[in-house]
């Protein structure tokens, strides 16, 4: 009897957790730090091209790929020592972790304490990095002063909105901008350094999380501004290559910027939440002065956050291949931003200047979530191409 034929699935995910493909593959190739979805890329293994990142690593699921000139080529962790190695299956089963492994009960229960302690620590050292880079993000907060009268009210001014006085927002004047090149193994230097608009993002216990900086454009309020232009900074790698003027730094999920807060005195409460600042400022600037209700206003960052995960399939994009369309359904286990308590109502805000489809798949997902939360929510999308703040800027010029 084989290997092959003593090992169960069991057996094999405890083989393929105790030697980590992002591991294995890294040694052949540097891989870029994992993304919001766990990915790793890096360079073609065959061919490999400066600036081009076609690999691709998933170490959750234990599998790899490769898109390289249309190659279909990846697979798991066998496969890839197959292919890179010349290691038939027993021959990989044996260079990580010995074939009687799988044949001895003592040695498989060592594999699964390996295993489990392996996990723990990878989960420590997880949190450890993550309450690092909230302590960092903390510190530039803290060193940030108050926004009335600095460039943050001219951008306000300039986006066709009032000053905002909130306690989630301050201001630095010469905030140093870090970017690292896609070269592998580059370190980050500083490339920008600039007036910033700083917004802390909070957890539901309203804990400090994270921190959503916007670089500001030094010629706001001045002569010298173009009313076309955002009002946001232009910032250039060192290659040229344009970079966003808006960043993030430590935590966000379940997280938001509370740019307003229940008020006190009587009134429905309406709950409005949208993905930037600019867009929730702008309408709940607007519900403000026409109606009544009691309104709180908060910012996601982005829209994974408002939608949190879904349960499901995703489907195929009708209109872009490759493309596809997040399922609707809220995985009740992992939410995102949920509303405030003694919300009686919610409004999500959803922008129309990204993929419509997708956008609403997300916002549904969310709206889904909170209604039967107890808030009863309802979506409002931009028109097609715009956002809610583009809208209010229109209709100013027009004024």
């Amino acid at each position: 009897m084989s290997v092959m034929a003593r090992l169960s699935r069991d057996d094999l995910a405890q083989v393929k957790a105790l030697n980590p493909l992002d591991d294995i593959i890294d040694q052949r190739t540097k891989l870029k730090r994992a993304n919001s979805r766990g990915i790793r890329e890096g360079q073609c293994i065959c061919n490999p091209v400066r600036g081009k990142w076609p690999l691709w690593v998933n170490a959750q699921t234990s599998t790899w790929g490769c898109l390289a000139r249309g190659s279909v080529c990846g697979g798991d962790t066998f496969t890839f020592l197959e292919q890179f190695e010349g290691l038939d299956f027993q021959a990989a089963l044996a260079s990580m972790c010995g074939a009687e492994a799988v044949r001895d009960p003592e040695a498989a229960a060592r594999m699964e304490a390996e295993r489990a302690a392996r996990a723990a620590e990878h989960d420590a050292r997880a949190k450890a990095l993550a309450e690092d880079e909230r302590a960092k993000a903390y510190a530039i907060w803290q060193n940030a002063g108050p926004v009335a009268e600095t460039l943050v009210d001219a951008y306000f001014a300039h986006r066709g909105l009032d000053p905002v006085r909130s306690k989630a927002l301050r201001f630095s004047p010469m905030e140093a901008y870090w970017h690292a090149p896609e070269d592998a193994g580059a370190k980050p230097s500083i490339v920008h350094r600039g007036p910033c608009m700083l917004a802390a993002i909070q957890g539901p216990d309203g804990r400090f999380l994270g921190l959503h900086r916007t670089w500001l454009d030094a010629r706001l309020g001045t002569a010298d501004m173009p009313r076309e232009a955002s009002g946001k900074a232009e910032i250039l790698a060192a290659d040229g290559a344009p970079l966003p003027a808006k960043k993030m730094r430590g935590g966000k999920q379940g997280g938001a910027i509370r740019l307003h807060d229940w008020h006190e005195g009587s009134g429905e409460r309406v709950f409005l939440c949208g993905e930037g600042i600019e867009t929730v400022e702008t309408v709940y600037l607007a519900v403000h002065r026409g109606f009544g209700a009691n309104y709180c206003a908060w910012a996601a960052g982005d829209l994974g956050n408002i939608s949190g995960k879904a349960l499901g399939l995703s489907s195929k994009h009708p209109a872009k291949p490759g493309r596809w369309i997040p399922s609707e359904e809220p995985d009740p286990d992992a939410p995102g931003l949920m509303p405030p308590a003694g919300a009686a109502k919610a409004i999500i805000l959803g922008d129309g200047d990204s993929d419509p489809l997708v956008t609403m798949a997300r916002l549904e997902c969310a709206r889904r979530r909170w209604s039967r939360a107890g808030c009863p929510a309802e979506v409002r999308m931009a028109p097609e191409g715009s956002d809610y703040n583009d809208l209010a800027r229109q209709r100013e010029d027009v004024a």
